[in-house]
């Protein structure tokens, strides 16, 4: 390529505008037949004047923001002075980012609440449209810690890994891939404080539609004193278990005829020479690779439970290399505590190694839609930025459960958020009004365009009961 070949000459048309985000014409459609707007206006009141702009005014521009590419709440400038954009949102004009601001700053616990309750409420509606799978719930629950780098947010604090910031607690629904809440918390705070109580709601949600919940986590939210409720109202859970002294004598007494092998997942034969392991043992370095592992199972009740659950415990041969030295191999257990009586041990372990992609949606909901970036000073601000962006992302997991195309909606389901802006909305269009309605007219091909054509077609046709 020449760049030099040809002289380049700028304009501006003034006859045809267009937007580079036409794929938003799938997302505002779906919040403009789902009863979002209605149930936010009618249950959320914390504008005493709506001059010009309605509470769902507010919360849609955040998330059009979101879904549009941007970053951050000084992204909505960039909107706000696109004239396309606005014949495309049809809007006159929309919030400005101090607006926006404010608007967060108005909002106190029970408003988030509301505002996740909503968002339930839409999950259930989706659930219900899409004929999402009734069987069984998967409730995956995390924390993370959050680092900031500002000196006057509210409640920001001190984790125990000396990082300055919040400790959110996320809750997904695993097989529709959409987030049931987001808690915003203070740094310091144990990865399960609080936790009861949203697990509850969730549970509460999931049941709504689902035949059976399961919750899934780490040994952080292995709360036993919990487990005889959770099981008494027909909630199953399968837990990561702190390996303690006492499990580690009960593995050791069972019978060799009582483990079973883990079968290893073949993986394709790598061509490259490993440089990390080569470098690793040119310098002397200690390293451990596992080499295999054993599976089996006892009964076990934990000291705050009246009831024996099954313990599950995986035994792992690890290969310690001291340089080029080859050293005698070292043994690990690891503990899974669970109530589910049909699902083998093998099983057991499939589904923990599934919850590791919960780590991957808290990663997209800080670095896809900034969800826990914290833009303001005020706690409960940054907790209601942080629902909104939670329903940015649930707008695409709805999408993908909607998509005639069950394959490649199962794939955007999965999908990263920034593939997914790029693929799915980053399409070039102009924006026109005809005849009372807002045409998109797309001007570039898309390997997804015949998709976004179905998808739409389908949710005009879905029909909701209003809030």
């Amino acid at each position: 390529m020449d760049a030099t070949a040809q002289r380049i000459r700028l304009e501006v048309s003034d006859k045809i505008s267009g937007i580079s985000c036409g794929g938003i014409a799938a997302p505002m459609e779906l919040l403009r037949v789902l009863p979002f707007r209605s149930a936010i206006d009618e249950r959320l009141h914390l504008l005493k004047a709506h001059k010009p702009y309605s509470e769902s005014d507010h919360v849609v521009n955040l998330m059009l923001n979101i879904i549009s590419g941007g970053d951050c709440l000084e992204d909505i400038e960039l909107l706000r002075q696109d004239d396309a954009y606005l014949r495309a949102v049809n809007a006159a004009r929309i919030p400005d980012p101090t607006t926006a601001g404010d608007f967060l700053r108005r909002f106190e616990e029970r408003d988030i609440h509301t505002l996740i309750d909503i968002n339930n409420e839409m999950n259930m509606n989706i659930w219900e449209a899409a004929q999402v799978d009734r069987s069984e719930a998967l409730i995956d629950i995390d924390g993370t810690i959050q680092q900031t780098y500002g000196e006057c947010k509210e409640n920001m604090d001190m984790s125990y890994k000396g990082k300055w910031g919040f400790n959110p607690l996320i809750l997904t629904e695993a097989n529709s891939g959409v987030h049931l809440a987001g808690v915003n918390r203070a740094g310091n705070v144990n990865s399960a404080e609080g936790a009861v109580a949203w697990i509850d709601r969730a549970v509460v949600v999931a049941k709504s539609y689902f035949q059976k919940v399961l919750l899934r986590g780490d040994s952080a939210f292995s709360l036993t004193r919990e487990f005889d409720r959770w099981d008494n109202e027909g909630v199953e859970f399968v837990f990561s278990y702190d390996c303690m002294n006492n499990l580690e004598k009960r593995a050791d007494l069972l019978a060799t005829k009582a483990w079973r092998r883990v079968p290893r997942k073949k993986t394709r034969r790598h061509t490259h020479a490993n440089v990390k392991r080569e470098a690793i043992a040119r310098r002397g370095y200690k390293h451990y690779r596992a080499k295999r592992e054993w599976i089996a199972e006892f009964g076990y009740c934990p000291s705050k439970c009246g009831k024996e659950y099954r313990m599950v415990v995986v035994k792992r041969e690890l290969e310690l290399s001291i340089g080029q030295k080859l050293m005698m191999p070292e043994y690990r257990y690891f503990f899974y505590i669970t109530n589910n009586r049909e699902r083998t041990p093998l099983q057991i372990l499939d589904l923990i190694h599934r919850r590791c992609n919960h780590e991957n949606k808290i990663e997209q909901l800080d670095n896809g839609v900034h969800a826990l970036k914290m833009p303001a000073a005020e706690f409960h601000a940054n907790w209601a930025y942080m629902v909104i962006c939670v329903m940015a992302w649930n707008l695409k997991s709805w999408l993908g459960l909607l998509m005639p195309n069950t394959e490649r909606g199962a794939r955007v389901v999965r999908m990263e958020f920034k593939r997914f802006s790029r693929w799915r909305l980053e399409i070039p269009c102009q924006v026109v009004r005809q005849a009372g309605y807002v045409v998109y007219r797309y001007i570039a091909h898309n390997p997804w365009l015949d998709d976004l054509f179905r998808l739409f077609d389908r949710i005009s046709r879905l029909r909701f009961a209003r809030a």
